[in-house]
């Protein structure tokens, strides 16, 4: 069988390879400036990037290509480059190479295109307003009951989790899911679930039990909205950032939680958080997956007002530290290695 070059094929595709590599390297196409040959029509197109659009962010990630190993086979070119099987030097692929004094930042091979340039800082006026919000958040279980209070303004509750979706998250694994509870039954049995844990809860502070019992925490019944916040099923196969770590999924879905908590307060809105539930039993309240996990239950509605401080900081249940007592220098300090442990509550 012939080419249209003249030359034989070779049956043997061990010793094409070989023949190959024997070629000078502006042959084979290794060299980035080496021309290539001319092919005859109805030819099979010239592989490499030439269909692709062009993307400038990529054009030293090819350049610096040129000269490296040969290109994947098609099996490792189908196989997901964040797949578990991925061998290390392939997930070098994803980042950009940044030249010595270049400003490029190393972004992902698929990353959107880097946002148009602006001031990095905020003003003065949107940095304090942020602070604000940091400062003035507060776990709420005081509401304006439902059947009082002015209605929610329209589209909050989507912007509310779409705060939440804005979230970091490890991996990008996006691993919450929010279920809202409209159904008012539904609500009355997840109180009861709740009411039943915060018994069980009194019982285990034999020194506080009849003070724990008159602590408010929730408004179940009196919130305008009421949440279901779970993780996802199926986060086994999510293992960037967690291999090692693998509760980093509920570390991400508590950022999640933070976002919505400052977007609700810069609306006025008050938001509780709850985790006063048995997991397995609201699991199999709301018909969750046997691999997804309930973590929290969030009241959300208009307040009377918003708590000058924590409500347990109020109460006595505990202060905030000082900041020298939560940072420190490049070890854990000798001296608070014998401190005493404190009481869970």
């Amino acid at each position: 069988m012939r080419r249209h070059d003249g030359a034989v094929r070779h049956a043997d595709r061990p010793r094409r390879r070989r023949a190959r590599a024997r070629r000078p390297a502006a042959r084979r196409g290794d060299d980035a400036a080496a021309p290539r040959r001319a092919r005859h029509a109805g030819s099979r197109p010239a592989r490499g990037h030439a269909a692709r659009p062009h993307l400038p962010l990529l054009a030293e990630r090819d350049a610096a290509r040129a000269a490296g190993p040969r290109r994947a086979s098609r099996r490792a070119r189908g196989r997901s480059l964040l797949s578990p099987a991925t061998p290390d030097r392939q997930l070098h692929a994803l980042v950009l190479p940044v030249q010595p004094g270049s400003r490029r930042a190393a972004l992902p091979r698929m990353s959107a295109p880097p946002m148009p340039a602006s001031d990095p800082r905020y003003s003065d006026d949107e940095i304090a307003t942020l602070w604000r919000a940091l400062r003035e958040r507060r776990d709420m279980r005081h509401f304006v009951p439902a059947a009082d209070a002015a209605p929610l303004p329209d589209g909050l509750l989507e912007r509310l989790v779409e705060a939440a979706h804005l979230a970091p998250s490890v991996g990008f694994m996006q691993p919450w899911r929010f279920i809202r509870i409209s159904d008012p039954a539904l609500r009355e049995r997840l109180h009861a679930q709740v009411e039943a844990e915060r018994l069980r809860t009194a019982q285990a502070l034999p020194s506080r039990n009849e003070e724990f019992r008159h602590v408010k925490i929730e408004g179940i019944r009196e919130c305008q909205e009421l949440l279901v916040v779970t993780l996802m099923p199926g986060r086994e196969k999510h293992i960037v950032g967690r291999r090692t770590l693998p509760e980093m999924d509920v570390a991400s879905v508590g950022c999640a939680i933070q976002n919505m908590w400052l977007a609700a307060r810069a609306e006025g809105i008050g938001l509780g958080w709850v985790s006063f539930f048995e997991p397995r039993a609201l699991a199999e309240l709301l018909g969750l997956p046997d691999d997804a996990q309930p973590l929290a239950i969030l009241c959300i509605g208009r307040v009377p007002a918003f708590y000058p401080r924590p409500m347990f900081e109020d109460a006595g249940w505990g202060r905030r530290l000082p900041l020298s007592d939560v940072l420190f220098e490049n070890r854990w300090p000798d001296d608070e290695r014998a401190g005493p442990t404190p009481t869970a509550y």
